[in-house]
């Protein structure tokens, strides 16, 4: 336990030229669970104020008394109290929402069945609308694999050049002859998006 103990006596010159004494006594005192208690006392003509002061992990208690020269005292206390600090816990990262899509094979040895394809290709022309189709598209490549030719008939069930280059990039990854897959040049109207599926292979 540690306790430090100071007595300051201040003179001050009042306006009036009068010569005011006024006595202070500071004591500090630390407890081995780290909390401080501090006792303050001043004497002044007029009076007296005591005033004591404990501060720990949980908060602070203040007690004040002051002593008037004519014997009444008025007495002041204050807690203000902090709750105790809890530990902070890692959240779990958000978890994606439920996919039906089975994940994409990590290496492609055989394509789709003959078979297995034509119900594929059939559900997928069955859908409305182009967004329907890519949903779908994604379904069956994520868990299947595919041959370029299968690739090509894939991309000719739809109409929108942007699509069809956005799908054929998708799809690369899951095609067991890469080394076939300038065919897929053929479904494309403009030259541009022949080029930027190149761009795009060469970056692989």
């Amino acid at each position: 336990m540690k306790k430090i103990t100071s007595v300051l006596v201040l003179s001050l010159f009042l306006s009036l030229g009068a010569k005011a004494q006024i006595n202070m006594g500071i004591n500090i005192q630390e407890n081995p669970d780290g909390s401080v208690n501090m006792d303050m006392q001043m004497d002044t003509p007029e009076g007296s104020i005591r005033s004591s002061q404990s501060a720990g992990m949980n908060g602070v208690q203040q007690n004040v008394n002051i002593q008037e020269s004519s014997s009444s005292s008025t007495q002041i206390q204050q807690e203000v109290w902090n709750p105790a600090p809890q530990p902070r816990t890692s959240q779990p990262a958000p978890q994606p929402g439920f996919q039906q899509q089975q994940p994409v094979p990590q290496r492609c040895m055989y394509a789709m069945s003959p078979y297995d394809f034509q119900q594929a290709k059939q559900s997928i022309g069955k859908q409305t609308f182009e967004d329907t189709k890519i949903q779908v598209v994604k379904q069956v490549a994520g868990a299947n694999c595919l041959s370029t030719a299968q690739v090509k008939d894939l991309l000719q069930l739809f109409t929108f050049e942007e699509n069809k280059l956005d799908l054929a990039k998708a799809l690369y990854g899951v095609v067991v002859d890469k080394n076939n897959y300038y065919l897929v040049n053929d479904v494309f109207t403009y030259s541009s998006s022949v080029d930027e599926l190149n761009d795009f292979l060469m970056g692989k």
